[in-house]
């Protein structure tokens, strides 16, 4: 990483979310997860609420590193599939390369892309690669 990149990444990441959740036009809505799953060595990964944005669905997400070293990742490959089997486009911010500090929960914004109204449950929400790990959520409803 360049130098100072990663230093105020909490802060920054909670101004694009705040970006991101005004003029939410529906919700906060609470999010239930049957499975999380985490392969990014020694991280944790959690959806926390979701909400409408015009034709969007916006989750408020957190990822924290584990570990006792500070780790970078990149939050790539995003993918969101309802129950019926449809795929959505999909996007992050913060987008860039993240370095998460041991110990210190960083926020995320997860937008999926034209959801119609009446879609109220994911079969999938997952990010990452293969090299990396992944951040995988099962059966979500909100």
């Amino acid at each position: 990483l360049a130098e100072g990149v990663g230093k105020d990444i909490g802060k920054a990441a909670e101004q694009t979310g705040k970006e991101m959740w005004d003029g939410i036009t529906n919700g906060p809505f609470k999010v239930t997860v049957d499975k999380t799953t985490c392969t990014i060595e020694s991280m944790s990964c959690t959806l926390q609420t979701a909400a409408r944005k015009d034709a969007d669905l916006l989750f408020a997400a957190t990822f924290e590193n584990e570990k006792d070293d500070d780790v970078t990742i990149e939050f790539t490959n995003i993918r969101a599939v309802d129950t019926e089997g449809n795929s959505y486009e999909c996007t992050i911010a913060p987008k860039a390369n993240v370095e998460l500090i041991s110990g210190i929960a960083v926020k995320a914004t997860i937008t999926v892309k034209n959801v119609p109204q009446n879609v109220r449950n994911f079969a999938l929400v997952r990010m990452g690669t293969e090299k990396q790990g992944k951040a995988e959520w099962r059966t979500v409803s909100f």
